[in-house]
């Protein structure tokens, strides 16, 4: 029950974490930072923490251009510095199986 309460807040705030659509960053083909699926430079537009029993979660998301379109990436982080990426792209972007991901890792009562 608690991880599916977790995952809901999760969603959530990865949707208003990206209700505001900046201005895009890039270029080319931009470099990938390798946690966030984001350039380097690029602005990142995060939720607050979400409190879970051993860590906290918060969703973010970049919105930049490379040489073929205008993109976005999204991903979680815990406050222990674990990264979670949403899979897909543009509009088939999905974070279902990253907030799982981060929820069990948080979820879990401290030892």
């Amino acid at each position: 029950m608690k991880l599916g309460l977790i995952v809901s807040f999760l969603a959530i705030a990865l949707f208003l974490s990206g209700c505001v659509e900046p201005a895009k960053s890039g270029g080319n083909n931009p470099a990938m930072d390798s946690n966030t699926g984001c350039p380097p430079d690029t602005e990142l537009y995060c939720s607050g923490w979400i409190l879970a029993p051993s860590c906290n979660i918060k969703s973010c998301s970049c919105f930049y251009s490379d040489s073929a379109r205008d993109a976005v990436a999204s991903f979680y982080l815990t406050s222990d510095n674990q990264y979670f990426p949403c899979s897909g792209e543009g509009s088939a972007i999905s974070c279902e199986a990253a907030a799982q991901q981060a929820g069990q890792v948080c979820g879990q009562q401290p030892q």
